[in-house]
């Protein structure tokens, strides 16, 4: 696709966060763990679960030339993964060394199937790139570019049934070609990455694909994969002619438009598009819903930027940060953090230890207690398991919920000269928390009181929580009961405004 969003294909892959895999797949000698979809790992197991009823069957099936996966859903809907080359990505000079399995077949016991088509890369365009951008493909060859796989197309509602009429087998479906081979299929979804007709597109190609403006390489595997390409639309096909008319009846779109950087390509706007076949003037009608715009904020040109320099002879005057800080953990049998050691090199910077205690699993194993410095810090908690207090905070409320109503501290207002309050006492105070009918924080209160409890607060700050910004406002205690407004600070995800009220 050029990106990473899915439209919902799952695939099997080899897992990656703990090391580059090793392709070591002999019987007994595995040296990989196999994830499906990014997220679960798949273990293999020698006999199937008790209760199979919300678990999958995964099976992996070799053979001395060629290698797929294949799982069976509680529904008994079988997929196949990686049944050819193209629904693979694997090192062109050892086949062998196969990364990802991608879906390409879903059959359901009744005989209905899905099919997943992919688009190998072919090279097309990429020796007639400029000069200037021809230095980056020194040292590729054909083998290195053509391990990239780009969905390209799924075609559904089958006309016959994909099993066999005495058996009931499973017949495999042609997975490499886009559109509707021997009128086998009644709808399709087409991704288009700039080879079909701009106003009347069909599942043909007319041209090659475009070379994307700023292409990217993925090294996890242990070999190059790149990606050339990028989508431009999607393409929603009927194939009903006898019906329609039309072999490839385009019945929807949607087309993304792209703010080209040297960096990488960012989505500007996406727009939605219905259409129909005008038999008086041979050309589709087009309605479009209204676009979906987006924007981004911007890195400042090098140039442009506003450099300040300090005298040499005053760089060893800096503060350094703390040098080279260390931190290690120990675990317990349950994962649980029993010890965090900082250390540094700054003879400025402090080393500290921090020790965790956890009442037993009877207690649903909650953190009990922590240690700083010779100084244990406590955790309760109520019937329900939520914590009522913790360090630097008592009385922790909860709604019905379980979701935080309130809590409170003392704090310690410094002086300039001071590190206590300026009566000699530390202040109350207390957070509300408000939330929408859809359990969603929209306004946070803090109430900050006098020394003397019960008196009316010294003052307020409140924060709301808007769709499109955050809003602070702080308010001041006048005395009479009455409540001056003093910074309010709007904070959104492209800039920030504050006004000081006097």
């Amino acid at each position: 696709m050029g990106w990473s969003l899915s439209f919902g294909v799952t695939d099997i892959t080899r897992k990656t966060s703990k090391g580059i895999p090793k392709y070591e797949d002999s019987v007994g000698a595995e040296s990989d763990t196999f994830i499906l979809s990014g997220h679960e790992d798949l273990v293999v197991a020698d006999e199937p679960p008790v209760d199979i009823r919300t678990l999958q069957v995964i099976e992996r099936w070799t053979n001395l030339d060629d290698d797929g996966d294949t799982t069976i859903s509680p529904s008994n809907q079988v997929h196949f993964f990686g049944r050819t080359d193209q629904s693979r990505i694997f090192d062109a000079s050892n086949p062998k060394m196969i990364f990802t399995w991608m879906l390409c077949e879903v059959h359901d016991p009744l005989g209905n199937a899905m099919v997943y088509v992919y688009k190998e890369e072919d090279e097309a365009g990429i020796p007639e790139l400029p000069d200037t951008r021809q230095t980056c493909e020194a040292g590729r060859d054909g083998e290195a570019r053509a391990r990239a796989r780009y969905f390209k197309a799924i075609k559904y509602v089958n006309r016959k049934p994909s099993r066999e009429a005495e058996s009931w087998e499973i017949e495999h479906q042609e997975t490499s070609k886009v559109g509707n081979v021997e009128n086998e299929w009644m709808f399709e979804v087409v991704l288009d990455y700039g080879e079909h007709h701009v106003f009347e597109p069909s599942a043909n190609f007319v041209r090659d694909w475009n070379v994307r403006h700023a292409p990217f390489s993925t090294y996890v595997s242990g070999f190059e994969i790149l990606s050339y390409r990028l989508y431009k639309r999607i393409l929603m096909f009927h194939h009903i002619p006898d019906k329609l008319g039309l072999e490839d009846y385009l019945v929807a779109s949607c087309e993304l438009y792209y703010l080209p950087k040297e960096t990488g390509s960012f989505i500007r706007s996406v727009t939605q598009k219905g259409h129909t076949w005008n038999l008086q003037t041979g050309q589709y009608d087009t309605q479009s819903l209204p676009a979906i715009s987006f924007e981004y904020s911007q890195v400042p040109e090098f140039a442009k930027l506003q450099t300040n320099s300090i005298k040499p002879k005053l760089i060893c005057q800096l503060a350094a940060s703390q040098a080279n800080p260390t931190r290690t953990y120990d675990y317990d049998i349950c994962d649980n953090i029993l010890k965090i050691c900082h250390t540094t090199e700054d003879e400025r910077s402090a080393n500290w230890v921090r020790e965790y205690e956890y009442s037993d699993l009877e207690a649903n194993n909650r953190l009990a207690r922590t240690k700083v410095q010779g100084r244990w810090e406590h955790y309760t908690y109520d019937k329900g398991g939520c914590m009522t207090s913790m360090s630097g905070y008592s009385n922790v409320g909860w709604n019905v919920f379980q979701r935080l109503k309130s809590r409170s501290r003392q704090r310690v207002k410094q002086s300039k000269n001071s590190m206590t309050s300026s009566d000699g006492q530390s202040l109350p105070e207390i957070t509300w928390f408000v939330y929408n009918s859809d359990g969603t924080l929209v306004r946070k209160v803090t109430d900050q009181l006098t020394a003397a409890q019960g008196q009316n607060p010294k003052g307020f700050k409140e924060t709301l929580y808007l769709d499109s910004c955050d809003v602070y406002r702080k308010y001041h205690n006048l005395g009479d009961g009455s409540l001056k407004p003093k910074v309010e600070t709007y904070t959104s995800l492209v800039k920030e405004h504050q006004e000081t009220v006097l």
